[in-house]
């Protein structure tokens, strides 16, 4: 099974404000909530079988399924409706409905579904589930982990709850936390390449970087053209301070990014902060430049850029990116440092202070220059 997960995240940025290695901002809940592809959760199983139904609901409901199969959502939608008014002892349908909505990401729908058929069935187990994701989805994690919890307490082995409570969790920057499901999810379901990528995840953001880069390699011999994994490899070797690794596998995710045509910015903005610290400040430049098209409202991109730009001695172009970085996300420290540095160099002694006075405000023990979010 895949998450595309939203990362969030992508994700260790996906993923807040004081993570180590910028998923888990606005960024990493994006790519968290926003990655979740179909396959991955309960709406990604099979739709529920009626046991035995009256032959012109079972017509209306194959029909339903096989509109269903070939994306016709609203077809499929009218012939569920219809089964459902053929025969409405058969209220398992509103659990086929609710994952035809969550296909079609008509996320209120599907909770109204599982209100409905929740109301008579409180206990059922794919109910729960599907109401966890659909709360999930919706950015609700309190409401997920709830229905979660409730369906773990009666089926304490299932793989995917597991996982999905583990993302409420780092959704909120609670690893610690989403540790336990995630070890439990790789043991339950050990060919899930999401389990381990997220289980890395994990293990990177508590610092165990040997751990991290074990399960983002087992993630790889199961999927072995996963951008993120390579991605998170680089990051780990990074902060153990082993910048030719660390390199190789920002290049290698860059490479599959770009036969994939994925336009996923984390590999370039993370290898164009190696390229800053390795003060290969054109490289960095370059390589930043191509990607701030992708995602223009990047605060990440635009520090990077700015820094590099600072270094080169192109003022006008490093005050503009340093500028846009601090509005994208005023809660960053370094972009007024990196102003403060700027005016100082350029002469104007009084907005120096009055950035570098900011960076002291904002600044987090936790916030290095490559934690920004």
């Amino acid at each position: 099974m895949t998450v595309a997960i939203p990362d969030c995240s992508s994700s260790i940025r996906e993923v807040d404000a004081a993570s180590r290695v910028f998923r888990l901002s606005s960024f990493h809940c994006r790519r968290v909530y926003g990655a979740i592809a179909a396959g991955m959760l309960f709406s990604a199983t099979v739709f529920g079988q009626l046991a035995s139904v009256a032959p012109d609901t079972q017509r209306h409901y194959d029909l339903a399924q096989r509109f269903m199969q070939a994306g016709k959502f609203r077809e499929a939608e009218a012939e569920f409706l219809r089964a459902l008014a053929l025969d409405p002892e058969r209220d398992e349908i509103l659990l086929d409905l609710a994952r035809l909505h969550i296909r079609g990401n008509s996320l209120d729908e599907a909770e109204q579904n599982l209100r409905e058929y929740l109301a008579t069935h409180p206990e059922s187990r794919p109910a729960l589930g599907l109401a966890g994701e659909v709360k999930f989805r919706q950015k609700d994690s309190a409401a997920a982990e709830q229905y979660l919890l409730r369906m773990l307490e009666l089926s304490p082995d299932d793989a995917i709850a597991h996982k999905l409570l583990a993302l409420c969790y780092t959704a909120d920057g609670r690893w610690d936390l989403a540790r336990p499901h995630l070890d439990r999810a790789v043991l339950l379901s050990p060919n899930d390449e999401e389990n381990h990528y997220w289980r890395g995840r994990c293990l990177l953001e508590t610092a165990h970087y040997d751990a991290a880069i074990a399960e983002f390699r087992r993630t790889l011999a199961l999927r072995p053209d996963y951008v993120k994994a390579y991605d998170n490899l680089g990051v780990c070797y990074d902060q153990l301070q082993k910048p030719l690794l660390a390199r190789e596998n920002y290049l290698k995710a860059i490479e599959i990014d770009r036969r994939l045509g994925a336009r996923y910015v984390w590999p370039y903005i993370n290898l164009g902060s190696l390229l800053n610290h390795m003060r290969r400040y054109q490289e960095a430049v370059d390589l930043l430049s191509t990607v701030v098209p992708w995602d223009p409202d990047s605060a990440a991109i635009r520090y990077h850029l700015g820094r590099a730009r600072l270094a080169l001695r192109q003022y006008d172009a490093a005050e503009s990116d340093l500028l846009r970085a601090s509005q994208l996300d005023p809660t960053l420290a370094l972009p007024h440092y990196q102003l403060g540095r700027l005016y100082k160099e350029t002469g104007k002694t009084e907005e120096s202070r009055r950035h570098l006075q900011a960076f002291v405000r904002l600044a987090r023990p936790s916030e290095g220059n490559r934690s920004l979010y």
